[in-house]
């Protein structure tokens, strides 16, 4: 049986957070960067820094390490590094695909997965970020070096964006509005130069993933990535008014003879 005290105190804790709701959008579910002590002997396939996050997968196919992304390119900076570090992947020469990767734990609707990733100096057909679950995905490419803009890939389509390719650095969102679409936004460090696009995404139920890819890459290419996060959205001042004056209204009825 609950406490009368404890029932007015869950009231007063849910009316105080109305005017909070109203300042912060959303809280961190997940949260990882390659400063983490987790990563102080290296970066290798069942690592796992931050929380929220999966261990982190690797192809057998790559090399990895803890490197710094200023030198990943000729502009050297403003990069991405986090404690002067960040995950550095490298896909052998000829092959293609998921160089490394994690499942984004409780990602689902209405929430925002954030990664910073810099794509380095990339030939064609370049190096991407790309989250995915059941048979879809939606993909951030960089192609072209050192011309072209980034490119955003689904199952079915792509958009060919206005931000243009840099080796210095971009932060890649994004936000999962329903079933069947998600907001992607690009911002270049290098540029301040930023776009969101709304995509066509059926990841279908179950666990999501992140990967960071390469496709045919040339000797010595590397993608880097670091400071990756999912929030999810506090309720709204009403619901949390809603629930208040709820936990009241079961407080007052507990009072009556």
């Amino acid at each position: 049986m609950i406490h009368r005290s404890a029932i007015l105190s869950l009231a007063i804790v849910c009316l105080v957070v109305v005017p909070a709701a109203q300042v912060s959008a959303s809280f961190v579910i997940a949260y990882d960067d390659a400063g983490d002590s987790a990563y102080n002997s290296g970066w290798a396939s069942g690592s796992n820094g931050g929380y929220g996050f999966g261990a982190w997968f690797q192809s057998s196919f790559g090399m990895f390490a803890m490197g710094d992304s200023n030198a990943n390119g000729a502009l050297g900076g403003p990069g991405i590094n986090v404690g002067g570090r960040a995950w550095q992947a490298e896909l052998n020469p000829g092959w293609m695909g998921a160089v490394s990767g994690r499942t984004l734990g409780s990602y689902g609707i209405g929430d925002s997965f954030e990664v910073d990733v810099d794509f380095g100096s990339v030939p064609n057909p370049g190096q991407a970020v790309t989250i995915y679950g059941g048979s879809d995905f939606c993909q951030v490419q960089a192609i072209g070096s050192p011309s072209g803009n980034l490119l955003i890939n689904t199952s079915v389509t792509t958009v060919v964006t206005s931000v243009p390719y840099s080796d210095g650095g971009y932060r890649v969102t994004y936000d999962l509005l329903n079933a069947t679409s998600v907001n992607v936004t690009i911002l270049s460090f290098a540029t301040s130069s930023s776009q969101t696009v709304t995509m066509t995404y059926t990841p279908g139920p179950g666990t999501q993933a992140m990967s960071i890819q390469s496709n045919n890459p040339v000797a010595g290419q590397a993608v880097y990535a670091s400071r990756m996060k999912v929030t999810s959205p506090v309720p709204e001042p009403a619901t949390m008014l809603a629930l208040g004056l709820g936990v009241l209204g079961l407080l007052r009825r507990r009072r009556t003879p």
